[in-house]
């Protein structure tokens, strides 16, 4: 009679291989965007409007003095045109991100000086993201927009599909 020998260690990996395909898969579906492995992009819908809308807040308290009401106030400090899309084009999400969480608040070195500046939050930075892609016209998601670093990295700013 034949005996047969079982390589626990490759089986091990295989189930364990296979259950974090499945679980990745089951998230992917869960959170309407495919994972995080940097397959996405804005257009794929990042954010939601009620963090957008969260957003204004912020934004009239913050940021409304250089940019204006509208994002579009003025020629160097345009938040809503083509020219502000391409300087990000094929980026990830996070350059933007730290671009007004650590270069727009609370007045860094070279920067006007502002009747109430602060430093704004992460969470207030994600949701100023949010506001700009709503305003570019950008899709929604079904989810917020993470103001963590490795999810934000993971996100390419791309204006059209290639």
């Amino acid at each position: 009679m034949a005996t047969t020998t079982i390589n626990t260690g490759k089986t091990a990996a295989g189930v364990a291989f296979v259950t974090a395909l499945l679980l990745a898969l089951a998230l992917s579906a869960q959170t309407g965007k495919p994972t995080l492995d940097g397959g996405y992009t804005i257009l794929d819908g990042v954010y939601t409007v009620q963090q957008a809308e969260r957003a204004r807040a912020v934004y009239a308290d913050q940021c409304s003095e250089c940019h204006g009401r509208d994002l579009a106030a003025y020629e160097n400090h345009i938040l809503t045109t083509n020219e502000f899309t391409s300087d990000w084009e094929g980026l990830p999400l996070i350059d933007l991100f730290d671009k007004i969480y650590i270069n727009m608040s609370a007045n860094p070195p070279g920067r006007l000086r502002m009747s109430k500046p602060r430093q704004i939050t992460r969470q207030e930075a994600a949701d100023l993201v949010a506001m700009i892609l709503w305003f570019n016209g950008f899709p929604e998601g079904k989810t917020e927009l993470s103001p963590k670093p490795g999810e934000l990295r993971q996100i390419r700013f791309e204006s059209h599909r290639h």
